[in-house]
């Protein structure tokens, strides 16, 4: 009798503990799924400048100038971030003559690399936008050896330049995925939740590809 008065309470709270876990890890499956619909909603613009030294930053960052004005135009009328990605791909010599223009204009004897692709990012934010870590497509610019700091920012919907964040733009995500990148209070400990999860699976990948 007295091991049952005992064991009562003592599964009472098991069971809410359990309960408790298995709620917590529901809303974090949601968030994630939500998570992974922010990346399919997403282009980025992903810089690498050649070193760390304070030219080759500086000129890292007039090549973003004249990418943008190059590609921002065309890329800001698609009406997906595959549209996007699709048409970046048609435009990856055009962005690569015009970077390697710069870098000439600007006396360097390096070249850039331009690629569309998969690539993985950490939790990141950019002004007032937030993009949970994971694998993301993206406009990549290597210039040089790539071993400096990079730049990136979204370039659909085209929120690189601080004239193109008007709320039709950010209407582009759903009014669910808003609440994510709007770096909402309290949703820190979820995107390192999910930041985790990602950079394990991240992991995973590169083993697997060898």
């Amino acid at each position: 009798m007295v091991f049952k008065k005992i064991a009562s309470p003592c599964l009472s709270a098991l069971a809410a503990f359990l309960a408790a876990v298995v709620m917590v890890t529901a809303n974090i499956s949601a968030y994630a799924v939500q998570c992974e619909d922010v990346r399919r909603e997403v282009l980025r613009l992903h810089v690498v400048a050649n070193s760390d030294s304070e030219t080759d930053q500086n000129v890292k960052l007039l090549v973003r100038d004249a990418l943008l004005a190059a590609g921002g135009t065309l890329l800001s009328q698609a009406q997906s971030a595959e549209q996007a990605a699709a048409l970046a791909r048609h435009l990856t010599d055009t962005l690569q003559q015009r970077a390697d223009e710069v870098l000439a204009e600007n006396g360097f004897d390096y070249t850039s690399r331009v690629t569309v692709q998969k690539e993985y990012f950490e939790t990141r934010t950019y002004e007032d936008l937030t993009l949970p870590a994971g694998v993301y497509m993206a406009v990549r610019v290597v210039l040089g050896d790539g071993d400096g700091q990079n730049w990136w920012c979204v370039m659909f919907p085209p929120l690189c330049l601080p004239a193109a964040c008007t709320q039709e733009e950010r209407d582009v995500f759903t009014k669910e995925n808003k609440s994510i990148v709007a770096a909402t209070d309290g949703y820190e400990i979820r995107f390192r939740i999910v930041e985790v999860i990602e950079q394990l699976r991240e992991k995973f990948r590169k083993e697997a590809d060898g």
